[in-house]
């Protein structure tokens, strides 16, 4: 067996296979790299025996004995399968230490040099006809090679590039998800079809656009399913073409310019396929030819740069052309210098103004970038922002238009310019690259500027590249204050998927819904916004141009606008100067979070009311939006529902409703007014059923928000003179208009069930949904709605234990009693109560009505509140004025709007006034005589408004030059109705009375806002802790809280926030000091802190802690605010002395 099997496969003479046996292994070859050595030895005769012998053994050595085959007399085959990273360097240098071995035995041996020729051929056979192939190409390159001098050819270059060989490659290396090409494989074979080849053709690059989205929303798995399948169609639609996936979602094939306009057919696959995410395709081409002098790694970046540049349009492919071509170039251009850009001013911050489509104010601003550059003038930012982008330096870009609007912002503010808030683009890269968050916030502190002025836009497809991270990173802006807004919304980009997850302050509105104004786009707009309030959203719509875009989006209560009709972008610095040249007014601070509020209101809703019992479906309701301003009405806006309802009760237009409002002969004015207060403070929504041309109508009454005198609300009218109720009682009442304008309610009294029913209901008290007991609606009136002094008088008329005796007793079987109510929240009005007993129900069940004083004749009114008041025991009005002008107090008397009306002789006396003419009509602020007018103002507001009696108040006045301290006291007037029509006061100097001394000491030492310690209290409480360490050797130290930006708070908000902020502040402070020390108010923008302590850690650790809280407020009265403050302490140890301390610790504070 040994001698066939040597005789059959292997050479006698050599020893090495023979050739058959190699046509015997081939198939072992098969889809294996590996390098095919051909070696011919030239004159192999010559050699003798063992020269010839000991060259077969050491390629046997080298290469290994089964992979040496003796072809022909004088060629050999040698097979080089050594597996290493490069395997055809690792093959060859096998050869060269083989031929290095041979050529060292001869010099040892001194055996005659041998020659031969080596030729090769190396890559991976998929079939044994290629590893023949091989050999061919091998012994074709040994006949071409000189001696030491292999020539060797790869074998994949061997093989033609066409559609009958495509299938052949795609077996080679490949990628592993989609059997594509991959990006090795593709450029080595792009580069033989370009220059080897010959060929002209195009190199397309497809991306598919969302697919982050898709392999967030149905896993990563799916994903490469869905990739495999795309594959797989590429091949099919572009079959016998070269095509490589280079990663991700990211495709290159090489094909002909005719097939280009194959690439919507692709698409059409995407989109069939897509399922609930929006996919889509881009793709760019660059066309090539054999004169092409790119690498192929550069073809398929500037296919990629065309591609990519349409992202944000809704072209499907593009050409790299010359006019491309400038793009890339300035591409580079920006990313190589961004940085130089920014240092030297050339990128400008340009701000394009927002409108408050209500007002037509200017409420906010866009920040945008423009650079103008030195070498190619004004870049575009398609340029400049896509290829900051692309090359993930956009966050420079960012970070400095953010910088740049906040120092912008706290210039105008330190000169007390107007100023509105400014939104900022946020790009996902900011998030990936920087701690965003963190660095905001750093920029924000450094200049000092409120959270609410900046807001940050931000994309979906921003959001949806990493949706769990952005979330978290998202909310922290919003935890802290920020507002984020949906940017590009219905630009092809955003889906209703984000806002499912996410919660918008402000959904921008893209106008390419509303590029041609039909039904189609109106219905879309119209459901976008009634879809955005719906989830707690502004709106605001960018890109409007036309008049009718500006109308339509009004009507349907669209908030903002932004667009090239109101103005274009303008440079940052002179944008206020052009609006205001314009003729747009700035939106003041107060007046924004009004309007706003009043923003949030969905007329389109079906149920803006969030009643239960209304469907959802319901498109009849009659909305308006109506302020209320010194008791005057004023439209807002309106539904074509109302306005058709007003016209059905007699009413020309919503005009005609406005005046009829108005008109206080009117007898529902003062209802409206009275329903209108109590849904503001209630915060309900109220009701009230009045009478119009004889139909019974429902008014619903929501309050929205208040600004200063200003509130807004939106009310509902209902026609209910077709329900059950209103049928029935118009049978058992013959004139019910009559009635409705005698009385205000109505009540049903049972003692015998103990309860009560509401019969009718007409003012601002809460009507009686179910029957009550007589005790809980007593006690409801007493709480909610009776004057305190008048509290004794309402028990005894409504004592149910002698109500039934009283009842049978009275002339006519009728009680009456006048009692004060509320008429509004803010008044109090004369109210008649008259009691009387239903026929037959032995005076155990009663008629309770409540009448307006108006109703009640002026006899009447005297003799209820004064019962004991005899016509000849009445003083006369001329004998009442004689002893208040006479009296020994200073009196004077004012109308309800605070103008003084009449002063006594001791008042003219006291502030040396010769003339009427010079108090007269006059309020204390046009006379000037209070050092703070502030809190007298207030005082006799809530005497005026509440009907409050102020007693023994204590102030400061000018008076000759000199500061007068007095005591006042003050009342209402009422007129014969019971309304309050002005106020009377009197004063005395404090030095006539002790208990005024008392008060006085109190004052000049106590702030009159914050009610702690003011400069002068401080100054002696810091005496009284300087003798506690002189005498008894206890340290003390001060804490200085400075309040940054709070004289610019005061300036944009006014005094009544200031105020109100103060308290809020002292608050703070008071919960964290509590005991532990003293609390001064010394300055406006300055709050100190004394306390005993004996190490300095103390004294940080608390300025720290009261510091940290007061960052933390985020509003205050319902708007948003930020409170920068900075602390500093000091010990008096280390001055022993009060000023030097006080001096210490202000060097220490931060400026």
């Amino acid at each position: 067996m040994k001698n066939l099997v040597i005789e059959d496969w292997f050479d006698a003479q050599s020893q090495a296979k023979k050739q058959k046996m190699f046509m015997h292994d081939r198939f072992h070859f098969i889809n294996n790299d590996l390098t095919l050595f051909v070696i011919r030895v030239v004159d192999g005769e010559a050699l003798g025996k063992d020269l010839f012998r000991f060259f077969v053994r050491s390629l046997q050595y080298f290469f290994g004995i089964d992979n040496v085959y003796r072809m022909d007399d004088d060629i050999f085959a040698v097979i080089a399968r050594i597996t290493s990273e490069n395997i055809y360097q690792s093959n060859m240098q096998t050869y060269e230490t083989w031929y290095k071995s041979v050529r060292d035995w001869e010099t040892e041996t001194h055996h005659t040099s041998m020659s031969f020729q080596c030729g090769y051929c190396f890559g991976k056979a998929v079939n044994e006809n290629e590893v023949q192939a091989m050999y061919e190409y091998a012994l074709k390159a040994a006949s071409q090679a000189t001696d030491n001098q292999p020539v060797g050819v790869n074998y994949i270059k061997t093989i033609p590039i066409d559609a009958s060989h495509v299938e052949r490659f795609y077996q080679d290396e490949k990628d592993e998800i989609t059997g594509l090409l991959n990006k090795k494989r593709f450029c080595e074979l792009a580069s033989r079809i370009i220059w080897e080849n010959k060929i002209s053709g195009v190199v397309i690059y497809c991306n598919i656009v969302n697919f982050k989205i898709y392999n967030d929303t149905y896993s990563y798995s799916q994903g490469n399913a869905f990739l495999s399948m795309f594959a797989k169609k590429l091949r099919e639609v572009f079959p016998g073409r070269f095509i490589s996936r280079f990663g991700s979602d990211q495709f290159y094939m090489i094909c002909y310019e005719d097939e280009v306009g194959k690439i919507d057919l692709i698409r059409s696959y995407i989109l069939e396929n897509r399922q609930k995410v929006d996919l889509d395709l881009r793709a760019g081409v660059y066309p090539f030819t054999e004169n092409t002098k790119d690498n192929i790694l550069l073809i398929c970046d500037k296919a990629r740069s065309v591609g990519k540049s349409l992202r944000n349009t809704t072209r499907v492919y593009r050409y790299y052309d010359s006019n491309f071509a400038g793009v890339l170039e300035h591409t580079r251009y920006v990313v190589e210098n961004i940085d130089h850009a920014i240092n030297n001013g050339y990128i400008k911050v340009y701000t394009q103004p927002v409108i408050r489509a209500l007002t037509g104010e200017v409420c906010g601003m866009e920040a945008l970038a423009r650079w103008d550059d030195p070498q190619y003038g004004l870049l575009s930012p398609a340029v400049f922002v896509d290829a900051l982008e692309e090359y993930r330096q956009i966050y420079k870009l960012d970070l400095y238009i953010l910088k740049a609007i906040c120092a912008n912002y706290r210039n105008r503010v330190s000169h007390f310019e107007d100023v509105v808030p400014i939104s900022v683009n946020l790009s996902r890269l900011d998030f990936e690259l920087t701690d965003c968050f963190q660095t905001v916030e750093e920029i924000m502190q450094y200049y000092e500027v409120p959270r609410d002025m900046i807001n940050f836009e931000i994309t979906e497809t921003a959001i949806s590249s990493n949706v769990v991270n952005m979330h978290e990173e998202l909310q922290k802006f919003k935890n802290a204050g920020y507002q984020i807004w949906l940017d590009d919304f219905g630009s092809g980009y955003s889906s209703l998927n984000v806002l499912k997850d996410f919660a918008f302050d402000e959904l921008k509105i893209d106008m390419k819904f509303l590029s041609t104004m039909t039904p189609q786009s109106r219905t879309i707009i119209r459901s976008v916004v009634n879809m955005a309030k719906e989830l707690g959203m502004q709106t605001l719509a960018e890109g409007v141009e036309t008049k009718e875009q500006l109308d339509f989006l009004t009507a349907i209560g669209c908030e903002k606008i932004q667009g090239y009709y109101y103005s274009k972008p303008i440079e940052a610095s002179i944008c206020n100067q052009v609006m205001k040249e314009k003729g747009l007014k700035f939106e003041s601070w107060r007046k924004r979070y009004y309007l706003d509020q009043i923003g949030h209101v969905n007329i389109l809703s079906a149920n803006p009311f969030d009643f239960s019992h209304e469907k959802e479906n319901d498109e009849t309701l009659a909305l308006a939006l109506i302020e209320v301003k010194e008791r005057q009405f004023k439209a807002i806006r309106q539904s074509e529902k109302f306005v058709e309802f007003i016209q059905s009760l007699g009413m020309t237009n919503f005009h005609t409703f406005e005046e009829r409002m108005n008109d206080y002969t009117n007898r529902n004015y003062e209802q409206f007014y009275a329903i209108a207060d109590k849904a503001r403070i209630s915060h309900k929504v109220e009701t009230l059923d009045f009478m119009e041309n004889d139909k019974l109508v429902r008014l619903f009454v929501r309050f929205i928000s208040q600004e200063g005198l200003t509130s807004a609300f939106l009310v509902r009218l209902e026609n209910v003179s077709d329900s059950n109720i209103y049928q029935q009682a118009k049978l058992r009442i013959n004139n019910l208009q009559s009635v409705y304008a005698l009385y205000e309610h109505v009540y049903l009294v049972d003692l015998n069930k103990d309860l009560v029913k509401t019969l009718y209901a007409n003012s601002h008290f809460e009507k009686l949904e179910q029957s009550t007991t007589i005790s809980a609606v007593l006690d409801q009136f007493i709480e909610q709605e009776v004057y305190p002094d008048d509290i004794e008088i309402y028990r005894n008329f409504f004592d149910m234990q002698t109500i039934s005796r009283r009842l049978e007793e009275a002339p006519h079987h009728q009680i009456g009693a006048m009692v004060r109510l509320h008429k509004n929240a803010s008044e109090y009005h004369w109210v008649y109560f008259r009691v009387k007993p239903i026929d037959g129900s032995q005076y155990r069940r009663f008629i309770v009505t409540l009448a307006n004083t108006t109703t009640v004749d002026t006899d009447r009114f005297i003799r209820i509140i004064y019962p004991s008041l005899t016509q000849q025991e009445a003083i006369s009005s001329y004998s009442l004025f004689d002893a208040v002008y006479h009296s020994h107090f200073g009196i004077f008397w004012k109308d309800k709007k605070r103008r003084f009306v009449g002063v006594n002789d001791v008042f003219k006396k006291y502030y040396q006034i010769q003339s009427d003419d010079q108090i007269l009509g006059k309020t204390d602020e046009d006379i000037g005589w209070h050092i703070n007018p502030d809190p007298f103002k207030e005082d006799e507001e809530r005497v005026l408004q509440k009907g409050e009696v102020i007693r023994n108040i204590p102030g400061k006045c000018l008076c000759d030059g000199e500061i007068k301290d007095i005591v006042a006291s003050k009342a209402p007037l009422y007129n014969e109705q019971g309304e309050i029509v002005g106020l009377l006061g009197y004063f005395v100097d404090a030095g006539e009375e002790s208990e005024m001394r008392s008060n006085l000491k109190r004052l000049s030492l106590q702030d009159g806002v914050t009610e702690v310690l003011n400069e002068v209290g401080l100054q002696s409480c810091l005496v009284d802790y300087q003798d506690s360490y002189n005498y008894r050797h206890l340290d003390f130290g001060m804490i200085l809280i400075s309040l940054h930006n709070f004289t610019h708070i005061s300036h944009y908000f006014g005094d009544k926030f200031e105020n109100a902020l103060l308290r809020k502040i002292t608050q703070i402070i008071k919960s964290v000091v509590r005991y532990r020390g003293m609390i001064a108010h010394s300055k406006e923008d300055t709050f100190v802190i004394v306390m005993h302590a004996t190490e300095m850690d103390t004294l940080k650790e608390l300025g720290h802690q009261i510091c940290t809280k007061l960052n933390d407020v985020k509003i205050c009265q319902g708007i948003p605010i930020t409170i920068y403050t900075s602390h500093a302490e000091a010990m008096y140890s280390e001055t022993n002395d009060i000023l030097l301390l006080k001096s210490l610790i202000a060097s220490r504070l931060r400026p």
